[in-house]
């Protein structure tokens, strides 16, 4: 089994492992690459998209939006966005 790239361990930033559970590249790997962040002290999370919610293909071809709210909820959480305070100033007329 290849090891993951020694370079996530040299690194300060969080990183978010998202996986699609049908994904080519397999959930395998991204829970290797997940393990070997967590056991070198690196802020990680990981989350795996599952056939009932879409995005489970590789990329969240199947639903790519899923995948972009994926990623904006956790980086808005990890730089302390709160969004539901964002929307209520924000003018949008569909809310």
């Amino acid at each position: 089994m290849a090891t993951a790239n020694p370079s996530i361990s040299e690194s300060a930033i969080e990183h978010l492992v998202l996986r699609g559970g049908h994904d080519v590249l397999t959930v395998t790997a991204a829970r290797s690459t997940y393990d070997y962040a967590r056991a070198h002290g690196v802020d990680a999370t990981m989350r795996v998209l599952d056939p009932e919610e879409t995005g489970a293909e590789h990329c969240q071809h199947d639903n790519p939006t899923i995948g972009q709210e994926v990623l904006a909820d956790w980086l808005a959480d990890r730089l302390g966005i709160d969004q539901r305070a964002l929307l209520r100033t924000s003018i949008n007329p569909l809310i």
